[in-house]
């Protein structure tokens, strides 16, 4: 998998969860690849990504297009944030030193 193939599917998905593109609207590969300025394979990668997220849907003789994101996955992928911001904050108040506390005290 290319760098940009894991980059472009969350910035892909960024934009699915957010409602733009709509449900139902196609995710044409011509149109992505400028804007992200890479070749049409690590688009492709990108997408097959997310069509295994259930993020896009595989359209026989159409191409894929933007899938409705489910409420049980944006749950999900709350939890999953929460988790992650839990976890470096334990790392950061491990890894603190006396000077950094001492300013933010002051702040």
């Amino acid at each position: 998998m290319t760098k940009f193939a894991e980059n472009g599917r969350q910035a892909i998905e960024e934009e699915i969860t957010t409602g733009k593109p709509t449900p139902g609207a196609r995710l044409d590969e011509a149109h992505l690849v400028p804007r992200f300025g890479v070749s049409r394979t690590p688009v492709r990668e990108a997408l097959h990504l997310l069509a295994g997220e259930v993020l896009v849907a595989t359209r026989p003789e159409r191409g894929m297009d933007a899938t409705e994101v489910p409420l049980d996955r944006v749950v999900e992928m709350i939890e999953v944030l929460a988790n992650l911001e839990a976890i470096c904050a334990r790392q950061a108040a491990r890894r603190i030193t006396a000077e950094e506390r001492q300013a933010l005290v002051r702040s």
